[in-house]
């Protein structure tokens, strides 16, 4: 006789990743549906009996097991439960994710709750999702100072290298012009003729050195508008900023990235997501909604509204971010044969098999302790 339950509610939240795996039998750890020469559900593949139970009436996988007087009983051969098919209509299972994976409704919507929450651009934050900017998670204030005063030192230790290098510019001209004079008197005998070429090679000495305090000057002017430059990144950099890689390398060249945390992808948001307080957070937007007006109040008004709805059903915002994905019972997804011997599947079980193939492929590089470059890129797809 068929169960039914009676409700008048249905209520739809974001699930947290333990409750995903509440409500999953075991982890899918292989793409594969089935078996094209036995039909059988292959083992921790997308059909698996072990988690989602057997495909016939009180009959395990291997056979050890059969009719209803074994009823509960897992099998030690094959780990299958004996129990009634039709659990495959309810019975989930689950994919461990290698990386955080943001959900498209929650930074691709309007409006993009991740966006006004984070109080990142839309633009910034794909930026950072799709691995092209760095996103700053912490940062030391008192490392900051010091950054700043190494900076300063930096800058002026730069400008005595170039008053160095023009004292010894000079030295070096001046040192060749004598030679020459030396070589010149040495060589033309005539006393005006020596005189006309001896006042040839100083002009040319002096232009050469107008030269070098001419370069001296434009290398000075560019130091300063390199290291203002460096000073003013550093100084507005602080949680939620979001740096191109230009940036960041600008920062690394010149000794100036230890004093923060940076990070990219899915990753970070969520690294920066678990670090805000957000009850914190709620108090300061409702005093924004009420000492402003314009532009501000309304962007205040809209964050309060998903932070209080979250609140409310009890979300942490984190969940936004998927680690665990839960896999549908699989009579919801079935596959089945044709006439000749083909088989048609659910498209789900593509997408599926998609998304495992690439978490083993990203699992393997990782392990083998692959290249960062080489990981984003995996990341990415």
């Amino acid at each position: 006789m068929t169960k039914l339950t009676d409700f008048s509610t249905l209520q739809i939240k974001l699930a947290s990743p333990e409750v995903i795996k509440s409500w999953s039998h075991g982890e899918i750890l292989k793409p594969e549906t089935i078996n094209y020469r036995t039909l059988k559900p292959e083992k921790d593949g997308l059909f698996c009996e072990r988690i989602f139970g057997p495909t016939k009436d009180w009959e395990c996988y291997c056979g050890k097991y059969k009719r209803i007087r074994y009823r509960g009983i897992i099998c030690d051969k094959c780990g299958v439960e004996v129990t009634q098919s039709r659990v495959r209509r309810e019975r989930m299972g689950h994919i461990n994710l290698a990386c955080p994976v943001a959900h498209i409704w929650f930074f691709k919507g309007a409006p993009s709750h991740l966006s006004l929450i984070l109080n990142i651009s839309p633009r910034n934050l794909a930026g950072v999702i799709y691995f092209a900017k760095y996103l700053v998670i912490e940062v030391d204030k008192d490392l900051k100072k010091s950054t700043l005063a190494n900076l300063d030192r930096q800058f002026t230790d730069k400008i005595k290298e170039l008053d160095n290098q023009l004292k010894l510019d000079i030295k070096t001209a001046e040192t060749a012009q004598t030679q020459t004079v030396k070589d010149i008197k040495a060589k033309i005998k005539a006393k005006e003729q020596a005189e006309m070429a001896v006042n040839e090679a100083s002009l040319k000495t002096k232009r050469a050195l107008a030269s070098f305090r001419e370069i001296l000057v434009n290398e000075k002017e560019t130091a300063k508008e390199i290291f203002a430059t460096v000073k003013d990144l550093v100084k507005r950099v602080h949680p939620h900023t979001v740096l191109s890689e230009e940036e960041y390398l600008k920062l690394l060249d010149y000794n100036a990235g230890d004093f923060m945390t940076v990070g990219m992808g899915a990753e970070a948001i969520l690294a920066l997501i678990k670090k805000i307080d957000f009850e914190k957070l709620t108090v300061q937007y409702r005093e924004d909604v009420q000492n402003y007006s314009g532009q501000r109040q309304i962007k205040a008004i809209k964050c309060l509204r998903i932070l209080e709805s979250f609140h409310k059903v009890g979300i942490d915002p984190a969940w936004m971010i998927t680690t665990v994905l839960p896999v549908i019972p699989p009579d919801l997804r079935p596959m089945v044969q044709l006439s000749g011997g083909h088989f048609a599947s659910s498209d789900i079980n593509d997408l599926y098999r998609r998304v495992i193939n690439r978490n083993n492929r990203l699992k393997h590089l990782m392990n083998l302790g692959a290249p960062e470059i080489i990981l984003r890129n995996e990341k990415r797809m």
